[in-house]
């Protein structure tokens, strides 16, 4: 099996890193190996290689970028296949506030309630 091209379709940020490692059930030390890392990438780019990956049954790859990590097992007899990586939610969330004052946690989610009411009348 021939691993060709890594293509990254979007990114949450405009730049990210990206890793890939590769576990293969042929490999006899059975772990994963890094391909490459700390790769800079943008959306919308391809990168090309060409790794020969010995295997018998399935290979598994791992994608990492900063946004979170992606695991894939492929078959062996496959020749050609496309996955969708999900960042992880700690990319996508800025800032996180832990209220205790639940009269004030109340009103927070009831206030844009009471906006909308005034709004209408």
């Amino acid at each position: 099996m021939t691993f060709t091209d890594v293509h990254v379709a979007n990114l949450f940020y405009d730049v990210s890193l990206l890793n890939v490692s590769v576990y293969s059930d042929a490999d006899p030390e059975g772990k994963f190996r890094k391909l490459f890392e700390n790769f800079i990438i943008k959306p919308n780019e391809t990168h090309s290689l060409e790794v020969d990956l010995e295997c018998f049954e399935y290979v598994i790859i791992k994608v990492e970028t900063l946004e979170g990590f992606h695991t894939k097992t492929i078959s062996c007899l496959e020749t050609n296949f496309t996955e969708t990586f999900v960042t992880k939610m700690s990319s996508l969330v800025n800032d996180v506030n832990i209220v205790t004052d639940y009269n004030k946690l109340a009103s927070e989610v009831a206030q844009p309630m009471l906006d909308d009411l005034i709004e209408d009348e």
